[in-house]
Formats: C-alpha cells, sequence, structure tokens
C-alpha cells in the first residue's frame, strides 16, 4: 500500500511538473525573442537618433523571394514596438495593411488603385525615415536584414543592420504556411539575416586600349561570389560597357580583397552579390 502511493505522489508530481516545465520553456522563449527584437531595433534606432531623424515609417518585411508572410507583418510590429519603448524620440509609424496592396484587378474585374510604394507613402504621412527588409528561416531561427533609408530624393542608406530571432510556437501559429526559407546553395547578400560583403582592397581596373580610344567611360556590373575568405569567385558580367571593359573589369574583381558578409549566427558567409566597377577617363 505505501509503495503504490509512493507510486502515486511520483506520478503526481510529475504531471505538476510537465506542465510547469512547459510554461517555463514557453517564458524563456518569450523572454529570448524580446530580448532580440529589441537588440535589433537598438542597432536601427540609435544611429538614426545620430541623424536625427524624428519620424520613421516601418514597413511589413518580406521573405527571401519578396514574398508577403504573417510573420513579416509580425516582426516589423515587434521592432517598431521596441522603438517606441526605448527610444521615445522616435515618432514611429506601421505602415496599414491596405498601403500593401498590389496593382490588379478585383472580383468584378475593375482595376484596383494602385497605392503608393512605401517611400511615397512615408513621404505623405511626413516621415523622415523609411525601414524594410528581409526575414528567412535560419538554421537557429529567423534571420532578419534591415535597411532604413531616408525619404529624401535622392534617397540615402542611413542604416544597416542584420539580426537572429529565436523561433516560438507563437510564431509558428501565425500562419499554416511555413516561414519561407532561403533559395540555392549561395545565400544572397543583404538578405533574410545575411550581411554585406565590404571591399578593403579594390584597386581601379585597367583601361583597355580600344576602350581609351574611343573613350568609353561608365560602370560594368558584375555577379560575384564573395566567399568566406574574402575572394571573388564565379564571376559574370552582367552589364557590359564593350571595347573590353568588361573583361577588365572581371580580372580586376578577381585579385579584389573583401571582408566576407555574415551570417544570421555572426559567423562569416559565402554570398552571392552585384558588384560594380567604374571606369573613368582622367
Amino acid at each position: 500500500m505505501l509503495k503504490r502511493n509512493r507510486s502515486l505522489l511520483r506520478v503526481l508530481l510529475l504531471g505538476i511538473a510537465l506542465p510547469l516545465a512547459a510554461a517555463s520553456r514557453a517564458q524563456t522563449s518569450r523572454t529570448s525573442i524580446d530580448t532580440a527584437i529589441s537588440q535589433l531595433a537598438a542597432r536601427v534606432a540609435i544611429p538614426l537618433q545620430k541623424v536625427h531623424a524624428t519620424k520613421v515609417v516601418f514597413a511589413d518585411l518580406k521573405g527571401p523571394d519578396d514574398q508577403t508572410h504573417p510573420v513579416g507583418r509580425w516582426l516589423s510590429d515587434q521592432l517598431a514596438d521596441s522603438c517606441n519603448k526605448d527610444f521615445p524620440g522616435l515618432e514611429i509609424i506601421i505602415r496599414p495593411p491596405h498601403e500593401d496592396s498590389a496593382e490588379g484587378l478585383d472580383e468584378a474585374g475593375h482595376q484596383k488603385q494602385a497605392f503608393k510604394s512605401i517611400e511615397e507613402w512615408a513621404r505623405s504621412v511626413g516621415a523622415n525615415v523609411f525601414v524594410m527588409g528581409t526575414f528567412a528561416r535560419a538554421a537557429d531561427g529567423i534571420g532578419l536584414s534591415l535597411r532604413a533609408f531616408s525619404t529624401s530624393d535622392p534617397r540615402i542608406s542611413l542604416v544597416e543592420a542584420t539580426g537572429l530571432i529565436p523561433v516560438s510556437d507563437e510564431i509558428i501559429g501565425l500562419s499554416p504556411e511555413p516561414i519561407p526559407s532561403p533559395k540555392g546553395r549561395v545565400a544572397r547578400a543583404g538578405v533574410g539575416g545575411v550581411g554585406v560583403p565590404r571591399c578593403i582592397y579594390c584597386p581601379a581596373p585597367r583601361y583597355s586600349g580600344d576602350a581609351r580610344k574611343a573613350k568609353v567611360a561608365g560602370t560594368v556590373v558584375l555577379q560575384v561570389v564573395i566567399t568566406t575568405d574574402g575572394r571573388a569567385t564565379n564571376v559574370m558580367i552582367v552589364k557590359d560597357l564593350g571595347k573590353g571593359l568588361g573583361m577588365q573589369a572581371v580580372e580586376s574583381v578577381r585579385k579584389w580583397k573583401f571582408k566576407p558578409a555574415a551570417g544570421p549566427d555572426g559567423r562569416p558567409v559565402a554570398v552571392s552579390c552585384p558588384v560594380e566597377v567604374t571606369f573613368r577617363l582622367y
């Protein structure tokens, strides 16, 4: 009888412990999410305060292929709320849902209203900065890449920030659709928590004789993969100027040295990105 009572006690204690453990995990997850959101919001808000930004528009974040997803709006809301709480000097505006509507036909076949771009909408409400970005499922959570721009003409990039947000049951429950993941074997620079490589040794390219004689000037655009040790590989010409300048640009960039991009976890990662090489006649 005593043994049965002890067994029953162990079962009862286990029954109490399991819900408490689940609640503890949920609380820990929410705390870690709040901390990660707060840290990422600060990486955006502090530089904006230094350039005297006052009214800021937050757009919904897009997936790695520019797709919309409920997680994108939720993340935008969380970042805006964190900025409102911790940086009262910034007036934060969330873009209304209808402002994300695309052009097309409605159910009656009539043309829908063409809504403004985030930049135009930010100007219309008197904001001097707008924040946009992307998110993507990563191995350890959700990677975020954010960029803040001025609403001046031409616009100016003010801040770039990346971060990693833990995944919780709350986030997964936002949509029956899975959180978008990046496609392809090589990450895209500046998307879904991946940073952008920086050139640290990039001497000017040489002119070809034909281009110099023809006085050709302008920019060659290349698509390259920057490796984790900062080398340019898989170099392809996207936009050429002719007269041999495309190949001159390729040869030059292959000798450049980059600071590699960081992934959502902060470690170097190979990325695909465009590189511009400008030719000038002096």
